[in-house]
């Protein structure tokens, strides 16, 4: 999109900008800043323009002095291939009404929007020049910001919001041609009121870190992160942090799965039972009256600067295919707020600086056993079962427990199944047919699956094997998952677990990295039964 590039003088000196409509402009600055003159130096793209602006702003003052700035812009305009429009503007240009304005600002604030989604929406209420006339005045009173929404840094492309490379398939559907208008929400109005609050009880380990969140909210520390084991996170753990923010007149963000964002609100309407708390869908929806909002990872709304405190629940994230969330994510907090991810790999987050916060294994005080791995080569038929690997299933059989084995891919589970009969395990001991919850009410002892999400299940008295672990389905989550499956339950010794892999790739060393650090938490904090 193209736009007016324009200088204004007055006594505090000069200002380079750019416009949409610089009669907008003039009007503003002749009020606000004294200006003696304005000139229109010519139509480039607003890329362009930012550019030449950002680069005026960073010169020194020596250089300014010396090099004078309209030489700086005008070699700028050359170097572009630009033709420059110098021109006056002249006074009298009508401002739009000031409730167009703040019924504008107030869809703005908080949120990061395009140029094209704020033009879709206000087309039922203002013609297109009137609305521009409206983001132009919102713009130069600095009351919104407004840049392109992708910017180019050598061969690259970085995106303006997130500030990274710019994604396949951004899952904003930001576009190259698109401008980004936001604006903060950095103040609180809300009252401080009595905090109607129903705290349930929580477990020795949750009382814990339940206590340890409250002190980082506390704190001056700004970014916090939840190393938590498998099934161990609960969103019942955060709410005394929640309530220190609340009794202040603070809001709070909650960003979780779809599946688990209705649950989540009843939850939390049943605690808070006196504050506004809802689920927002659409990214015009007005959330500023509410104390505590949710929103779901599949349909995130771009927030900016409009929370206290930001939490982020990414411990399905490996299950439902969802895409990192968190520098989107840290933009919704204000510029001092606290910002919290529950995770189960927190490497995947080691570009912000976190305090982190370890949750072990929360059930029946057992540690998530640690993976042997057998490096053995594949054979043709894709999968290679080792001694190591046939003695568990033997050995499951006569002991009466139960073995589960992960395979990639479900057109190999027939081929796995008769190579099984062929190496003396007794059929009927096998399923590979029922779903897992059937499996684990039977009396068969080993169970052929290609579903990694029954991990997220509990089960007793289970070992796990994990076939061709160095195939690109399993990422480092999936594996901790599976590992933890054979430590769930309360009335169980701890099960084993063996990845059969060609080579121990960097998902397998991270998730063994993983397990260690949350099992020697759990010894550190005393957290396990010996």
């Amino acid at each position: 999109m193209e736009v007016y590039l324009y200088k204004a003088k007055g006594t505090g000196g000069a200002i380079y900008d750019f416009s949409f409509n610089p009669y907008i402009d003039h009007e503003i600055l002749k009020r606000t800043r004294n200006i003696e003159s304005f000139e229109v130096l010519g139509k480039i793209s607003i890329d362009r323009a930012k550019s030449i602006i950002d680069k005026i702003n960073k010169t020194s003052m020596l250089d300014k002095i010396i090099k004078n700035t309209d030489f700086l812009v005008k070699k700028e305009i050359k170097k572009n291939s630009l033709k420059a429009e110098y021109k006056k503007i002249s006074s009298g240009y009508v401002l739009p009404s000031k409730e167009d304005i703040e019924f504008v600002e107030g869809k703005i604030i908080g949120r990061v929007l395009t140029l094209n989604d704020i033009i879709d929406y206000f087309k039922r209420y203002y013609q297109y020049d009137y609305l521009l006339d409206i983001l132009q005045v919102l713009y130069c009173e600095r009351r919104v910001s407004i840049l392109p929404a992708f910017r180019e840094e050598g061969e690259k492309l970085y995106c303006n919001f997130c500030r990274r490379r710019v994604c396949e398939g951004c899952q904003f559907n930001f576009k190259e041609s698109d401008l980004l208008i936001y604006a903060a929400d950095n103040y609180n109005f809300s009252l401080r009121q009595g905090l109607g609050y129903k705290f349930p009880k929580l477990k020795d380990v949750k009382e814990d870190i339940a206590l340890d969140l409250l002190d980082f909210i506390k704190s001056k520390k700004n970014n916090g992160l939840i190393f938590s084991a498998p099934h161990s996170f609960s969103l019942d753990m955060l709410y005394p942090s929640f309530s220190e923010i609340l009794k202040t007149g603070g809001k709070v963000l909650y960003i979780t799965s779809f599946n688990e964002a209705y649950e989540a609100l009843e939850n939390l309407k049943s605690t808070f039972y006196n504050k506004k708390i809802s689920i927002i869908h659409d990214k015009f929806e007005d959330f500023r009256n509410n104390d505590i909002v949710i929103s779901y990872k599949s349909n995130y709304v771009p927030f900016y600067k409009a929370f206290d405190l930001v939490l982020l629940n990414d411990i399905y994230r490996a299950f439902n295919k969802e895409k990192l969330l968190h520098f989107a994510a840290k933009k919704a907090c204000k510029d001092k707020g606290k910002f919290i991810v529950a995770c189960i790999n927190p490497e995947r987050y080691k570009e912000l600086s976190f305090e982190i916060t370890f949750l072990p294994y929360s059930h029946g005080n057992h540690l998530i056993p640690e993976p042997r791995v057998e490096i053995s080569k594949v054979l043709r038929e894709g999968f290679y079962l080792p001694d190591l690997a046939l003695d568990t299933l033997r050995w499951s059989i006569k002991d009466g427990s139960k073995t589960i084995v992960f395979i990639p891919k479900r057109m190999q589970i027939s081929t796995i199944l008769n190579y099984l009969i062929m190496e003396g395990i007794n059929k009927n001991q096998i399923e590979s047919k029922s779903d897992f919850l059937t499996f684990l009410k039977g009396t068969k002892r080993i169970y052929l699956t290609s579903d990694f999400s029954i991990s997220k299940n509990f089960s007793e008295n289970v070992n796990v094997i994990v076939l061709n672990a160095h195939d690109d389905c399993y990422n480092e989550e999936i594996l901790i998952y599976l590992s933890a499956l054979a430590s769930l339950g309360k009335n169980k010794k701890v099960g084993e677990v063996l990845f059969v892999a060609e080579n121990e790739t960097e998902g397998i060393s991270l998730a063994k990295k993983c397990i260690r650090s949350l099992n020697k938490a759990a010894w550190e904090k005393g957290f396990v039964k010996q």
